[in-house]
Protein backbone atom coordinates (compact mmCIF):
# COMPACT_ATOMS: atom_id res chain seq x y z
CA UNK A 1 0.00 0.00 0.00
CA UNK A 2 1.43 3.32 -1.06
CA UNK A 3 1.61 6.11 1.52
CA UNK A 4 -0.33 9.18 0.43
CA UNK A 5 0.01 12.69 1.80
CA UNK A 6 -3.05 14.84 2.22
CA UNK A 7 -2.95 17.80 -0.22
CA UNK A 8 -3.31 20.43 2.53
CA UNK A 9 -0.70 18.97 4.89
CA UNK A 10 2.67 20.63 5.31
CA UNK A 11 5.94 18.74 5.26
CA UNK A 12 8.71 20.36 7.26
CA UNK A 13 12.32 19.76 6.41
CA UNK A 14 14.97 21.12 8.72
CA UNK A 15 18.70 21.29 8.01
CA UNK A 16 21.04 20.85 10.97
CA UNK A 17 23.31 23.91 11.26
CA UNK A 18 25.00 23.48 14.64
CA UNK A 19 24.94 20.92 17.42
CA UNK A 20 26.22 21.94 20.84
CA UNK A 21 27.11 18.72 22.66
CA UNK A 22 27.09 18.44 26.43
CA UNK A 23 29.16 15.33 27.25
CA UNK A 24 28.88 13.53 30.58
CA UNK A 25 32.40 14.63 31.60
CA UNK A 26 31.37 18.26 31.27
CA UNK A 27 28.30 17.59 33.42
CA UNK A 28 30.51 16.10 36.14
CA UNK A 29 32.83 19.10 35.92
CA UNK A 30 29.85 21.42 36.21
CA UNK A 31 28.69 19.63 39.38
CA UNK A 32 32.26 19.80 40.67
CA UNK A 33 32.03 23.59 40.38
CA UNK A 34 28.98 23.43 42.66
CA UNK A 35 30.83 21.26 45.19
CA UNK A 36 33.79 23.65 45.23
CA UNK A 37 31.43 26.60 45.63
CA UNK A 38 29.68 24.85 48.53
CA UNK A 39 33.04 24.24 50.20
CA UNK A 40 34.05 27.89 49.70
CA UNK A 41 30.74 29.11 51.09
CA UNK A 42 31.21 26.81 54.09
CA UNK A 43 34.72 28.12 54.77
CA UNK A 44 33.95 31.79 54.19
CA UNK A 45 30.41 32.11 55.53
CA UNK A 46 29.87 29.05 57.67
CA UNK A 47 28.25 25.66 57.29
CA UNK A 48 24.74 27.08 57.55
CA UNK A 49 25.15 28.99 54.26
CA UNK A 50 26.48 25.86 52.55
CA UNK A 51 23.33 24.06 53.67
CA UNK A 52 21.27 26.91 52.21
CA UNK A 53 23.08 26.23 48.93
CA UNK A 54 21.59 22.73 48.86
CA UNK A 55 18.18 23.90 50.09
CA UNK A 56 18.17 26.91 47.77
CA UNK A 57 18.33 24.92 44.54
CA UNK A 58 14.64 23.86 44.64
CA UNK A 59 13.74 27.44 45.59
CA UNK A 60 15.62 28.78 42.57
CA UNK A 61 13.99 26.20 40.29
CA UNK A 62 10.54 27.17 41.58
CA UNK A 63 11.39 30.82 41.17
CA UNK A 64 12.59 30.25 37.57
CA UNK A 65 9.47 28.20 36.79
CA UNK A 66 7.25 31.07 37.95
CA UNK A 67 9.28 33.54 35.92
CA UNK A 68 9.09 31.33 32.82
CA UNK A 69 5.34 31.17 33.21
CA UNK A 70 5.09 34.94 33.70
CA UNK A 71 7.35 35.71 30.71
CA UNK A 72 5.52 33.31 28.39
CA UNK A 73 2.07 34.59 29.34
CA UNK A 74 2.84 38.31 29.43
CA UNK A 75 5.40 38.77 26.66
CA UNK A 76 4.72 35.88 24.27
CA UNK A 77 0.99 35.29 24.90
CA UNK A 78 1.43 31.55 25.20
CA UNK A 79 1.28 28.98 27.98
CA UNK A 80 3.47 26.17 29.30
CA UNK A 81 1.50 23.44 27.50
CA UNK A 82 4.38 22.39 25.26
CA UNK A 83 7.10 22.93 27.82
CA UNK A 84 8.58 20.37 30.20
CA UNK A 85 10.68 20.42 33.36
CA UNK A 86 14.20 19.01 33.18
CA UNK A 87 16.89 18.71 35.87
CA UNK A 88 20.04 17.96 33.90
CA UNK A 89 22.38 20.25 31.96
CA UNK A 90 22.80 22.01 29.58
CA UNK A 91 19.41 23.62 30.07
CA UNK A 92 17.84 23.33 33.52
CA UNK A 93 14.25 23.92 34.49
CA UNK A 94 11.45 24.55 32.03
CA UNK A 95 12.34 23.91 28.38
CA UNK A 96 10.27 23.53 25.21
CA UNK A 97 9.33 20.04 24.00
CA UNK A 98 9.22 21.06 20.35
CA UNK A 99 11.23 23.28 18.02
CA UNK A 100 11.42 26.92 19.05
CA UNK A 101 12.85 30.01 17.40
CA UNK A 102 16.35 30.89 18.57
CA UNK A 103 15.42 34.56 18.88
CA UNK A 104 12.40 33.77 21.07
CA UNK A 105 14.40 31.44 23.31
CA UNK A 106 17.25 33.97 23.67
CA UNK A 107 14.70 36.64 24.58
CA UNK A 108 13.09 34.35 27.16
CA UNK A 109 16.48 33.43 28.66
CA UNK A 110 17.65 37.05 28.87
CA UNK A 111 14.37 38.12 30.45
CA UNK A 112 14.60 35.25 32.91
CA UNK A 113 18.20 36.12 33.75
CA UNK A 114 17.74 39.84 34.37
CA UNK A 115 14.30 39.67 35.99
CA UNK A 116 15.67 36.92 38.23
CA UNK A 117 18.58 39.07 39.36
CA UNK A 118 16.30 42.03 40.03
CA UNK A 119 13.82 39.85 41.92
CA UNK A 120 16.57 38.39 44.11
CA UNK A 121 17.96 41.89 44.69
CA UNK A 122 14.53 43.01 45.93
CA UNK A 123 15.03 40.80 49.01
CA UNK A 124 18.24 42.56 50.12
CA UNK A 125 16.56 44.48 53.00
CA UNK A 126 15.11 41.31 54.56
CA UNK A 127 17.61 38.52 53.84
CA UNK A 128 21.28 38.41 54.90
CA UNK A 129 23.74 39.29 52.14
CA UNK A 130 25.31 35.82 52.33
CA UNK A 131 21.96 34.25 51.46
CA UNK A 132 21.44 36.74 48.62
CA UNK A 133 24.88 35.74 47.33
CA UNK A 134 23.89 32.06 47.48
CA UNK A 135 20.68 32.70 45.53
CA UNK A 136 22.50 34.80 42.93
CA UNK A 137 25.14 32.10 42.54
CA UNK A 138 22.48 29.40 42.11
CA UNK A 139 20.54 31.54 39.62
CA UNK A 140 23.63 32.15 37.49
CA UNK A 141 24.84 28.56 37.93
CA UNK A 142 21.56 27.10 36.65
CA UNK A 143 21.32 29.54 33.73
CA UNK A 144 24.91 29.64 32.49
CA UNK A 145 25.22 26.40 30.45
CA UNK A 146 21.90 26.80 28.67
CA UNK A 147 22.51 30.45 27.91
CA UNK A 148 25.99 29.68 26.59
CA UNK A 149 24.56 26.94 24.33
CA UNK A 150 21.88 29.31 23.08
CA UNK A 151 24.38 32.02 22.18
CA UNK A 152 26.60 29.50 20.36
CA UNK A 153 23.57 28.53 18.26
CA UNK A 154 22.57 32.18 17.87
CA UNK A 155 26.00 33.04 16.47
CA UNK A 156 25.79 30.11 14.02
CA UNK A 157 22.35 31.04 12.62
CA UNK A 158 20.19 33.66 14.39
CA UNK A 159 17.02 32.89 12.42
CA UNK A 160 17.09 29.15 13.11
CA UNK A 161 15.11 26.79 15.27
CA UNK A 162 16.27 25.04 18.42
CA UNK A 163 15.64 21.50 19.56
CA UNK A 164 16.67 20.44 23.08
CA UNK A 165 17.83 16.86 23.41
CA UNK A 166 19.12 15.19 26.60
CA UNK A 167 22.80 15.68 25.74
CA UNK A 168 22.83 18.51 23.24
CA UNK A 169 21.18 21.60 21.85
CA UNK A 170 20.65 21.50 18.08
CA UNK A 171 20.18 24.47 15.76
CA UNK A 172 18.21 23.91 12.56
CA UNK A 173 17.51 25.98 9.47
CA UNK A 174 13.95 25.72 8.25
Amino acid sequence: MKHQVHPTSKIYQYQLIKKVNWPAALSWFYFLIMAVAAALFAVICGVQIALWLAAGLPIVFLFQFLLHRFILIVFHHTSLQKWTFRVYPPLWGVIPDQYISIRRMVTIQLNLFFIGIVWIACFIPWIPIQLITVFLFLHVWTMLPGTASLFICYRAYPDGLLKFNPNDVSCYKS
